[in-house]
């Protein structure tokens, strides 16, 4: 059960990155004080939208996670995050619901996430639970290794999708 669910993920992270690179146009740069904005304070709509109008959908080597150097090593240990980190509502498990949910946001120069964005929900808290599931992200000692477009880092949206199953 367990490898199932590692090929399950490994192939969700898949489709996670083509989405993120074949979804969108190339956006111009911007600088990193263009591209910052906190997460742990509420983001209006506006300044959201901003940054993800910014950022860049589609770049020369997207972000890594959790400083790997190869999509190998990136995609098993965002795995590995996401078995260690996901919760599964108690109100979602007593409903018996199941389901995906999409978490966008903006791995930053820095490595860091920020403008983090429920862009599919299914309910009973589980959409908030893979977003704390991204915050959590920027409490780990080694952060994302960031985007690159022209040999410069840049600040890149992606698209994480979350499968919850019972």
């Amino acid at each position: 059960m367990n490898i199932l669910l590692k090929n399950l993920l490994l192939s969700i992270i898949t489709i996670f990155l083509l989405i993120a690179c074949t979804n969108q146009d190339v956006t111009n740069e911007k600088s990193e004080s263009q591209s910052k904005a906190k997460t742990e304070e509420p983001v209006s709509s506006k300044k959201m939208n901003e940054a993800y109008d910014k950022a860049m959908k589609i770049v020369d080597q997207m972000p890594l996670f959790a400083g790997c150097e190869d999509w190998d090593c990136s995609n098993m240990q965002l795995i590995q995050y996401i078995q260690e980190n996901l919760k599964y509502p108690k109100e979602a498990k007593e409903a018996k619901i199941e389901g995906k949910v999409f978490v966008q946001f903006i791995v930053e120069t820095d490595g860091s996430v920020s403008n983090i964005h429920i862009a599919k929900d299914i309910g009973a808290g589980l959409g908030n639970a893979a977003a704390e599931l991204v915050a959590g992200m920027n409490d780990l000692t080694v952060k994302w290794t960031p985007g690159k477009n022209e040999g410069k880092d840049v600040p890149v949206v992606l698209t994480l999708p979350v499968s919850y199953i019972l």
